[in-house]
């Protein structure tokens, strides 16, 4: 077992492949492990990710590729090796390679909302499979996981349809997007923010647009979509792009199965950021939608009295849809 201090000892240059700097590991973590910080996925400064592995076991392991939070406006690939760490921890000691990136923030350069947030993090995705070889990874034993905007990432991602798109000339954007399962702590319920009205707004009588000013958020808003004003949602390209990333309207039987637990915030009139964004009633919206159209889901809402009957943790529920 090894400490993690940031320290590169080592430079690997492939021809053609990633180029990792491996340290010494964030977290405790088998000795037969390698961890590279900041690899490139892309050509943004923050389109990087870390990465540890297992180049030298006998056959390619599965890989957990982590999303983190922070409202699309902040946060860093580090969440997972601090605030998830039991997490990371219980993953490596089963030999399961993980991965974790920052992206591209709402109002950033290029950026066109919330959708172009979640692409980084699928290109993050794909990259981990075009270079499954060089990472000994298994690119048909992913979980995806995370929390808050990495929550609602990676549930976006095990809902949608393959965003692989084989005739580009980026090889990695060939490379397919679906998963084996996602593991979300504290989730939105779907990124059509309008339909959060229904989702749990109207039940404290509650409105978006004047919630969203009372929070000091009308400009996020408008960042989300990439949009100038309230009147922009109800444009066709608009109207488009929030169904494209509407996670109750994309899900159905065939998508990955999930585990969802948000037990942070009461169910009671939203008073914080934090709990206009991880209340409850987002969750119960999930397990709706998933009872609806037969999703296999496991939804934890103790505010709600939501459980499976049978439990399992975050950690258990990955290992079972990586096949060990």
């Amino acid at each position: 077992m090894n400490r993690l201090s940031f320290v590169t000892v080592l430079t690997v240059a492939c021809g053609g492949g990633l180029e990792l700097e491996y340290s010494d590991a964030p977290v405790d973590a088998p000795s037969s492990a390698r961890f590279a910080a900041s690899a490139q996925y892309d050509e943004g400064e923050r389109n990087v990710f870390d990465v540890a592995h297992f180049p030298d076991a006998d056959a390619p392991t599965p890989v957990v590729v982590y999303i983190h939070g922070g409202g699309f406006t902040g946060g860093d690939k580090a969440e997972l090796w601090e605030g998830r760490k039991d997490y990371a921890e219980a993953l490596l000691d089963q030999e399961i390679a993980l991965v974790t990136c920052n992206y591209r923030l709402l109002g950033a350069e290029g950026s066109e909302g919330v959708r172009t947030s979640m692409t980084d993090s699928a290109r993050c995705l794909q990259t981990a499979r075009f270079h499954a070889e060089q990472l000994n990874i298994d690119p048909d034993r992913v979980v995806m996981g995370g929390i808050s905007a990495g929550a609602g990432t990676s549930l976006w991602l095990a809902t949608h349809d393959d965003l692989a798109d084989p005739g580009n000339e980026d090889p990695v954007l060939a490379e397919s997007t679906r998963i084996s399962g996602a593991v979300v702590w504290e989730t939105q319920a779907t990124y059509d923010l309008v339909r959060w009205n229904d989702v749990f707004l109207t039940f404290y009588g509650l409105e978006l647009f004047a919630t969203a000013e009372a929070f000091g958020l009308s400009e996020s808003l408008y960042l989300f979509y990439d949009i100038d004003s309230a009147d922009d949602l109800e444009t066709p390209d608009i109207i488009a792009y929030r169904k494209d990333v509407d996670m109750l309207e994309l899900m159905d039987a065939n998508d990955a199965p999930i585990w969802v637990r948000n037990d942070v915030e009461k169910s009671t009139l939203p008073i914080s950021v934090g709990s206009l964004f991880h209340h409850p009633r987002h969750a119960k919206a999930v397990h709706e939608a998933a009872l609806e159209v037969g999703l296999e889901a496991q939804v934890y809402v103790p505010e709600m009295e939501i459980a499976p009957e049978v439990e399992q943790s975050g950690v258990e529920f990955t290992l079972e849809k990586l096949g060990l």
